[in-house]
C-alpha cells in the first residue's frame, strides 16, 4: 500500500490554518536564505513559497548569487532573524561547501530556528516529524478501517524538545503521549536508517533519538548494508543516489519510507523503484508526493508554534 505524503500533508495543513486563526498576531514572515543558484533548490523554495501564500504567511526569500564570506552570511542572518517582523528562518540547503557548518544556526534566535538542525533549537526537525507521521499513519491503518476517521491524531507532538517542555507546561509528564506511543508501538521493531546526510538522515536521525527509537544507522563505509536490511521491518532511507535498495535487500511485509532524491533522464526518482518492491512492501511512500510535501507541512507548524512562544514571550 503506497502512502501519499501529500494527502498527509494537505489533512495537517487544515489543522495548522485553524491553529493560526487562533493568534492573536496572524502577521506572521517566513524568511528564507539561500546561497547558490541551483535551478531544484530555487524550486523547492517556490513550493514552500506556495503554502505560505495557502496559509496567509508572508514569505521573503534572501537570494544569494554571489561568492561571499562566512562573516557576511552570518551578518545577514543575524540581521534577517533578529527583526522583529521575523517570525522564523529557514537556510536552503545545501549551501556551499566553505560555508557549511553548524554554526551559521547559532546566528538565529533559538525560538526562530524553525528547521531544528541547532541542538539549541527547542524545535524538531521538519523532516524527523514527517517520517514520524508516516509511521503514525501506518499504525492507525492497520488499527482502523478507514484511518482517515482519526486524522486529528496525525500531527507529532509534543511541540518542542523534551528538555524544553517546562517552559510551556506546569506538568511536562502529562503530555509526552507520542513519545510513549512510538515506544511502545515500535519498540519490537527492526529499523534501519539509510544515510547520514545534513539534510536527510541527519535529522531523521536525531528526531528518532529524541523520540526513543532505537535503530541503525548505515553509511556509505557499512560493505553490505543488505545484513541489515534483509532483516529489517521498516526502512528509511535517505541516501539520494539509483538503486540503493533492490528487491533481494529487504524482505516480504516491509514498510518502506523513501527520502533519498536523485534525478534520472530529467525525472525525480528516489533511492529504490516503486515498480520493484510495490509487491514486497506491505507500506512504501515514493519519491514524488512522498516525505516531501509532509517536510514543508511540518516546516510551517514549527512556525506556528514559534509565533505563539513568542508571542507569549516565552524565551529558550
Amino acid at each position: 500500500m503506497q502512502i501519499r505524503g501529500n494527502y498527509l500533508a494537505e489533512k495537517i495543513l487544515d489543522i495548522l490554518a485553524n491553529k493560526k486563526a487562533q493568534l492573536k498576531n496572524k502577521n506572521l514572515r517566513l524568511c528564507a536564505i539561500y546561497v547558490g543558484k541551483d535551478s531544484e533548490q530555487l524550486g523547492y523554495l517556490k513550493k514552500k513559497e506556495e503554502i505560505a501564500k495557502r496559509l496567509g504567511i508572508e514569505f521573503k526569500l534572501k537570494h544569494i548569487t554571489k561568492k561571499i564570506s562566512f562573516q557576511k552570511l552570518a551578518e545577514i542572518i543575524h540581521k534577517i532573524a533578529n527583526n522583529p517582523k521575523t517570525t522564523g528562518v529557514i537556510i536552503q540547503q545545501p549551501i556551499p561547501s566553505e560555508l557549511q557548518t553548524n554554526t551559521i544556526y547559532d546566528f538565529i534566535p533559538r525560538v526562530k530556528e524553525i528547521e531544528g538542525f541547532s541542538d539549541k533549537s527547542p524545535f524538531f526537525p521538519p523532516l524527523g516529524l514527517a517520517v514520524l507521521t508516516i509511521l503514525k499513519y501506518i499504525y492507525l491503518a492497520e488499527i482502523y478501517n478507514n484511518p482517515d476517521e482519526k486524522i486529528n491524531d496525525l500531527i507529532v507532538y509534543p511541540e518542542i524538545k523534551e528538555r524544553y517542555l517546562h517552559k510551556i507546561y506546569e506538568n511536562p509528564e502529562s503530555i509526552k503521549l507520542d513519545k510513549y506511543f512510538f515506544k511502545d508501538t515500535f519498540s519490537d521493531k527492526k529499523i534501519v536508517l539509510l544515510g547520514r546526510g545534513l539534510t536527510g538522515g541527519g535529522p531523521i536521525a536525531k528526531t528518532l533519538n529524541e523520540f526513543g527509537l532505537n535503530f541503525i544507522n548505515i553509511h556509505s563505509g557499512v560493505p553490505d548494508p543488505s545484513i541489515f536490511t534483509k532483516e529489517a521491518d521498516i526502512i528509511i532511507s535517505a541516501v539520494g543516489k539509483k538503486k540503493v535498495l533492490t528487491a533481494d535487500m529487504v524482505k516480504d511485509g516491509c514498510i518502506l519510507i523513501n527520502v533519498g532524491l536523485h534525478k534520472t533522464n530529467g525525472k525525480i526518482a528516489g533511492d529504490f523503484s516503486k515498480k520493484e518492491m510495490e509487491p514486497k512492501a506491505k507500506f512504501f511512500t515514493s519519491a514524488v508526493n512522498g516525505i516531501g510535501p509532509l517536510n514543508i507541512a511540518y516546516i510551517y507548524k514549527n512556525l506556528i508554534e514559534s509565533a505563539l512562544f513568542q508571542e507569549k514571550g516565552i524565551e529558550f
